[in-house]
């Protein structure tokens, strides 16, 4: 799978490469781009599909010679 993710806190759109675990619930996907301050880094974002009405997503950053850092939550919820 592939994705663009664009926002203000980067200069240019990024492109994330991925694939869903093996239960077909979990996207996992992975970028390299620059981090906020322009240096390099890996960013990772998972998807997982709790329900049909339930989604989490998850937003990680990895700068270059650093650990890994949540950036984002996010909880989808469909509302009938």
């Amino acid at each position: 799978y592939v994705s663009v993710w664009v926002d203000s806190m980067t200069t240019a759109p990024m492109i994330f490469e991925g694939e869903y675990d093996e239960s077909g619930k979990v996207l996992t996907m992975i970028s390299k781009a620059p981090g906020p301050d322009g240096s390099p880094a890996q960013w990772r974002s998972v998807t997982t599909i709790m329900s049909d009405d339930k989604h989490l997503f998850e937003m990680f950053l990895t700068p270059q010679g650093g650990e890994e850092t949540s950036l984002m939550t996010v909880h989808y919820t469909k509302i009938p």
